[in-house]
């Protein structure tokens, strides 16, 4: 009954083979042989395993570094801001805007931070400093959507 089954197997694998034979172009069919060795054979599985071994291994490594440098990043953030907000409790507190002007510039002065804003409780700025490429749309953020698009 095994053999039965397996016969049938082989037979409908060969007559697929055969029915795909002819979308092979008579070029690439005349210089292939009839059969190829198992050596070939062999070398063309290994060759194809460890290909295919190395593309997961690297896929694995670069999805592990990916997420480690992402984590790494919002780790230095949140130590910024944990930062920032200790320093400056009590500028805001005194409402003095010089000092939280001095802060938040020796903060931005680093090549890390893009920039840096201090809202209060209702939502509003009170101190901002950014890269000089920013000052622009740090500008055109607290102006009147309206009035900021009459300027671009």
């Amino acid at each position: 009954m095994a053999t039965h089954k397996l016969s049938t197997v082989i037979d409908f694998l060969k007559s697929s083979l055969l029915a795909c034979r002819k979308f092979i172009p008579e070029s690439l069919t005349k210089h292939a042989p009839e059969q190829v060795s198992i050596a070939r054979k062999l070398a063309f599985i290994l060759t194809l395993l460890i290909a295919g071994s190395m593309v997961l291994l690297g896929l694995v490594v670069t999805n592990n570094q990916t997420r480690l440098l992402n984590e790494q990043m919002n780790d230095f953030g949140k130590t910024v801001v944990n930062q920032l907000s200790e320093s400056s409790k009590e500028l805001i507190l005194s409402d003095d805007s010089l000092s939280l002007m001095v802060i938040i510039s020796n903060l931005t002065a680093n090549h890390n931070t893009l920039g840096t804003v201090i809202y209060n409780e209702g939502g509003k700025v009170i101190a901002a400093a950014v890269l000089a490429s920013l000052q622009p749309a740090l500008k055109a953020a607290r102006m009147d959507p309206i009035e900021a698009l009459r300027h671009v």
